[in-house]
């Protein structure tokens, strides 16, 4: 778990994804704390980018923003935090595991 920290650490301190935008982008298991507005429209987002209707452009905007969320999620599994007490045992070595394959650490 501490090398998924230092990595994630690591991936931040390069250049971010690419540069924000006014469309909002999300991902949803249909909790209805993952519904997203962009100031209009309500839209539930989920992994299957097909599904959603997204184009090849935000597909890859998807995949660079996900080592993000994936080290974000990491933070909040760690002692401490929320995710800690309301996830079962390995969660937070399986999202370490994750985020390593994710950016290519072995």
């Amino acid at each position: 778990m501490a090398r998924a920290v230092e990595a994630a650490r690591e991936w931040l301190a390069d250049p971010l994804p690419p540069e924000p935008r006014s469309t909002a982008l999300g991902i949803a298991d249909v909790n209805p704390a993952n519904v997203l507005r962009d100031g209009e429209v309500c839209r539930l987002v989920d992994l299957d980018a097909e599904a959603v209707g997204l184009d090849a452009g935000d597909r890859e905007r998807m995949e660079a923003f996900r080592p993000l969320w994936v080290a974000f999620w990491l933070v909040m599994l760690l002692p401490g935090n929320g995710g800690w007490r309301r996830n079962p045992p390995g969660t937070t070595e399986a999202q370490a595991a994750h985020f390593l394959a994710l950016v290519g650490d072995p």
